[in-house]
């Protein structure tokens, strides 16, 4: 792989990912973690949701359980991506596959579905529209705003 072309990765997969592509930690009512990790040819991406329900207060209770009541109720959504590097790169696409789910969501089977459907859109728009203007780090921050739509996902959920 040519040096620049490393270099970008190397930029793209620092722990300091979420700082480089602009997304910030805390959201109105929800925090995300993004953090890359290399592995040969691949770039494993995760992503951690944690959707903050308003909390109840049991007057009866010290402060310390009533915390302890509250994160239960906390919504928490790991999602694990592999992006995986042709040897060609950058001259065709990387493609995007949906790794790992874990969460205390109750309706799974509608998160496998949602996130399996942006991935596969994502995918076959790189297939489509690739360029080797488009950078690793642009790619996945480009990935990134498909997927960070919790509020939907959230709502969607619970109707």
């Amino acid at each position: 792989m040519h040096p620049t072309v490393q270099r970008r990765i190397d930029f793209a997969i620092t722990d300091k990912l979420q700082e480089n592509i602009g997304i910030p930690k805390d959201f109105k009512k929800y925090t995300t973690n993004v953090s890359g990790k290399p592995d040969s040819n691949k770039i494993v991406v995760e992503v951690e949701f944690c959707y903050k329900h308003d909390g109840y207060y049991f007057e009866q209770l010290p402060p310390e359980i009533n915390n302890k009541i509250n994160d239960y109720l906390d919504d928490k959504l790991k999602l694990s991506f592999v992006l995986n590097l042709p040897t060609d790169y950058p001259f065709n696409p990387p493609t995007w596959i949906l790794s790992d789910i874990s969460t205390t969501i109750s309706n799974y089977k509608l998160l496998i579905s949602y996130y399996s459907s942006k991935v596969i859109y994502h995918n076959e728009t790189l297939l489509k529209n690739w360029s080797p203007a488009i950078l690793i780090d642009k790619d996945i921050l480009l990935f990134m705003t498909k997927i960070l739509k919790f509020d939907d996902v959230i709502a969607n959920i619970y109707v």
